[in-house]
């Protein structure tokens, strides 16, 4: 099994699963930033109700500057209005993929961490189980060779063996990248 070692844990992880969730919260702390920023580039290009089509925004203010347009150079301002829509439209969608990207980091890095964690406590177990082995034995030993012994003494608990995690889901867009866990 990865992560685990005949006598030490094998610390061959991920750097991400050291982190801690403190500092993974700051993923999703930059995931809401930059949806953020996203949907102010919508705002400044389309207007604040997203329905609105061309009501708003630089959208509606390039519609009624065509609309009430005098004199040459009419196309040009047409061609880069539709220039600089289509660049805020990209940096629009770049900006919510980083957004969710850093929000499947956190995930991945929150599931490596459990998984860290988990192979840790089956490495602890182990050990335990060691113990208890070696308990049971010296208990085994001491009620046969005197069984009056077994009234007084009790017989070793057996350690229990620790969960795997859940996997753990990817926060979006449309839960704020708030995690489920």
């Amino acid at each position: 099994m990865p992560g685990i070692g005949a006598d030490t844990v094998d610390m061959s992880y991920p750097p991400s699963s050291y982190l801690s969730p403190t500092a993974l919260e700051g993923a999703l702390e930059l995931a809401r930033v930059l949806r953020d920023a996203a949907e102010e580039i919508r705002i400044l290009t389309v207007g604040t109700a997203p329905a609105a089509g061309a009501g708003g925004g630089r959208v509606g203010d390039a519609a009624m500057a065509t609309r009430e347009w005098i004199g040459p150079h009419r196309e040009t301002f047409e061609r880069l209005h539709a220039n600089e829509l289509a660049s805020a439209q990209t940096t629009r969608t770049r900006l919510e993929d980083e957004a969710d990207d850093w929000a499947r980091f956190w995930a991945q890095a929150t599931d490596a961490r459990q998984q860290r964690q988990y192979e840790e406590a089956l490495f602890d177990h182990q050990r335990a189980m060691d113990h208890y082995h070696r308990a049971y034995d010296d208990w085994n030993e001491a009620i046969s060779n005197d069984p009056s012994t077994a009234l007084h003494l009790l017989a070793p608990t057996r350690p229990t063996a620790p969960s795997p995690p859940a996997p753990v889901p990817v926060p979006t867009a449309a839960s704020d990248y708030r995690p489920t866990l």
